[in-house]
């Protein structure tokens, strides 16, 4: 088992290099040289996919610096008196 995620994908990259090097690789055999999962392989190999922390999640909608001046805004409309934050 393996002992971090970065290990992981490490694993799982050099599997892929193991693969590409190959005309026809043998997934299962590759799978298991390397400790990594079948379909773990498979998906990187012939479907392209990337490692779960190589992409940016569909519900982020803000980057960091975008959410850390929201929250610096935010910060500060709290310490506003209430009749300045109200127009009528």
């Amino acid at each position: 088992m393996p002992r971090s995620t970065g290990e992981l994908e490490k694993r799982v990259l050099e599997a892929c290099k193991a693969a590409s090097k190959e005309k026809k690789p043998n997934l299962a055999k590759i799978a298991r040289e390397y400790g990594v999962l079948y379909n773990t392989l498979r998906g990187h190999v012939y479907q392209g996919k990337q490692a779960r922390n190589a992409h940016t999640p569909q519900n982020k909608a803000l980057d960091k610096y975008q959410e850390k001046a929201l929250v610096q805004w935010i910060a500060s409309m709290r310490d506003l008196p209430r009749d300045l934050k109200t127009k009528r």
